[in-house]
C-alpha cells in the first residue's frame, strides 16, 4: 500500500515560487508538515485546521484544491467554491486538481468511477462544462483545463471582473 506523506503538494508548489508562502489548510488538525519539512520549505508554509464549508485562509492571491471538489454533490461544491471566492485576493487565480470527463458517454474508465461515487457518496466527476457552471455561480470564468499525465487535469479559473 502506498502512503502520501502529507504537504507533498504544498511543497513542490512553494519550492517552485521561490518568493512565495503558502497555508496548507487541512479538515483537521492532522499535520500537513511532513512534505514541506522534508524539502527544506516548512518555514515557508503555516498550516491551519478548519472547515471549508465555514471558511478558507484569507487572502490567498492562489488558491489549490487537490481532488476535493468531486468529493462532493453541486450544492455543496458551490459552498466550498463560494468560500474561496469570497477569500482570494482580487487578481487571484484559482486551480482544481480533478479528473474531467469527456463531454457525452464515450468509454472513459473515470466514467465507472462516476458512477461508483454517485451511488456511495452522492458525489460526482464532472466534465469541463460542468466545472465552468460551477464556477460560474459563484463569480469565477474556466480559463483553461490543462491535462496531466496523470489521470487528473489542472482545472485554472480566474475572477470574473465586478
Amino acid at each position: 500500500m502506498r502512503r502520501t506523506v502529507p504537504g507533498l503538494l504544498a511543497a513542490a508548489v512553494i519550492r517552485s515560487v521561490s518568493t512565495r508562502k503558502a497555508t496548507a489548510a487541512q479538515p483537521t488538525d492532522r499535520s500537513a508538515c511532513g512534505g514541506t519539512r522534508a524539502a527544506g520549505v516548512r518555514d515557508r508554509c503555516a498550516v491551519t485546521s478548519g472547515s471549508f464549508f465555514d471558511s478558507v485562509p484569507d487572502g490567498g492571491d492562489a488558491y489549490l484544491l487537490k481532488s476535493t471538489i468531486h468529493d462532493w454533490d453541486d450544492e455543496s461544491s458551490l459552498t466550498i467554491l463560494g468560500n474561496v471566492r469570497t477569500a482570494i485576493a482580487r487578481d487571484g487565480k484559482l486551480s482544481l486538481i480533478e479528473t474531467v470527463l469527456p463531454d457525452g458517454a464515450p468509454a472513459h474508465p473515470r466514467m465507472m468511477l462516476d458512477l461508483e461515487m454517485l451511488v456511495h457518496t452522492g458525489s460526482r466527476e464532472r466534465t469541463a462544462a460542468e466545472y465552468s457552471n460551477l464556477l460560474s455561480q459563484v463569480g469565477f470564468r474556466l480559463n483553461r483545463v490543462i491535462p496531466t499525465a496523470g489521470p487528473a487535469a489542472i482545472v485554472d479559473a480566474v475572477l470574473v471582473a465586478p
